[in-house]
């Protein structure tokens, strides 16, 4: 059928111009931020994203070891309330059967949901910009390739259900990681969980030490002295270890939360083939009813009655030639 070899000639041509944009293999003569350059708009969301996690992904603000505000969750906006402070309350509501200077696992797991509460928005508007990048894509390559705007029109009906569909579906997956986050047990196999609390162990205690006198410079050291400087209230130690351990899983959990959805969510989105970028397709062709190509395929009216007066038209300008070569004969 004339109609099923137009539309899979289409959709070949579509899937070529995917592929070179997915793979970033552009046309020289694209400007540098032309619409068609999908993988570059991918990677700068992607990246966006995680910068945003990293820098507004929290609640409050973690602490350096001194009390100020440490630089690497440092924002302009925010909850500007004292995350110890907030620490020590969920750590005195908490306590139950554990030994006094112990804590309570759910204190970790309910601090860490508190502190992770901008996740979803921040996800989300991810999501819905991803979506923009590949509706403009698709808006122009669809111009680029099909001038016919009712046939365009025609096409984007019988695509956008199941366009939406694909996006609902990635918000709800969106949702299953972030329960995955953040309501399980915590819970981690990277090294650099440890490393990282370690080091703010360090550099919680070297400002201690300095204060009892013990530094390089001394010669001298009373134990007594240091001990004493040294030692904390199994409160202000618990409250101590919350935020430390808390801090230094939140850096982990943060990088692996963006990662998720930009592997599980965005690349699925993208790469499967009933995906937004992938569904127009020759197999989607030949899975297409008679009636469906007829309808999408089959000429408008105006198109219709133009070409059919332009066949007639044409009819009679070749008998009035055969006509006009037998009369000079």
């Amino acid at each position: 059928m004339e109609q099923e070899r137009f539309l899979t000639r289409l959709t070949n041509a579509y899937q070529q111009e995917v592929r070179e944009a997915l793979s970033g293999n552009y046309d020289a003569e694209l400007e540098g931020d032309s619409l068609l350059k999908l993988r570059m708009h991918i990677r700068k969301l992607g990246d966006s994203f995680a910068e945003c996690m990293a820098r507004s992904g929290h609640a409050k603000k973690f602490q350096a070891v001194q009390g100020a505000i440490d630089t690497e969750f440092a924002r302009s906006n925010g909850d500007e309330g004292d995350i110890m402070e907030s620490m020590r309350d969920l750590y005195r509501e908490s306590r139950g059967a554990e030994l006094p200077g112990t804590i309570n696992p759910r204190v970790l797991e309910n601090m860490f949901r508190q502190q992770s509460s901008p996740l979803k928005s921040f996800a989300n508007d991810y999501i819905e910009r991803i979506n923009a990048a590949v509706h403009e894509f698709n808006e122009t390559t669809h111009a680029s390739l099909i001038p016919d705007e009712n046939l365009r029109e025609k096409l984007k009906a019988k695509l956008c259900s199941k366009q939406n569909s694909t996006f609902r579906e990635a918000n709800e997956q969106v949702i299953k990681i972030l329960y995955g986050e953040r309501g399980g047990t915590l819970q981690t196999v990277n090294h650099y969980f440890a490393d990282t609390l370690n080091a703010i162990r360090e550099e919680r205690m070297l400002p201690r030490l300095k204060a009892a006198g013990l530094d390089d410079d001394a010669f001298r050291l009373n134990i007594t002295e240091v001990v004493k400087t040294v030692h904390l209230s199994n409160e202000n130690q618990a409250v101590n270890d919350i935020h430390d351990l808390l801090k230094a899983y939140y850096k982990l959990a943060i990088k692996l939360f963006a990662e998720n959805v930009v592997l599980q969510v965005t690349e699925r989105c993208l790469q499967d083939n009933d995906g937004p970028v992938k569904i127009l397709s020759p197999e989607m062709v030949r899975n297409l009813q008679d009636d469906d190509l007829t309808d999408i395929a089959s000429e408008n009216f105006a198109t219709s009655s133009i070409r059919n007066e332009l066949t007639i038209r044409f009819e009679q300008l070749q008998k009035a030639l055969e006509i006009a070569k037998q009369a000079t004969i």
